[in-house]
């Protein structure tokens, strides 16, 4: 129940955030983000959903830290969506 009831608030989250890019109104708060470690965050947050679904979902790199300047809101909500389609639509292997 918890779970849905974050998936939830972060739908709304996203629908107020649609209408503040339409608006205008939305500021994108650029800061040093290691992209490596985002990306290990959003997986480990997916980690458990794989097993519901008998899918094989790994993670690999060959960097240890990769910094750039940009949202890591905004980052964390794309990788979000695009690992929650994958998933929706994966057979047996998300990588």
């Amino acid at each position: 129940m918890d779970e849905n009831a974050n998936r939830l608030l972060g739908l709304v989250n996203q629908l107020l955030d649609f209408r503040r890019i339409e608006s205008d109104a939305y500021e994108i708060k650029k800061e040093q983000v290691d992209v490596v470690s985002l990306v290990q965050s959003v997986y480990s947050r997916f980690s458990a959903l794989p097993y519901q679904k008998d899918i094989e979902f790994t993670l690999s790199t060959n960097i240890s830290k990769l910094v750039l300047q940009a949202d890591p809101e905004v980052l964390n909500k794309i990788l979000s969506n695009l690992l929650i389609n994958a998933f929706k639509f994966a057979r047996n292997h998300v990588r």
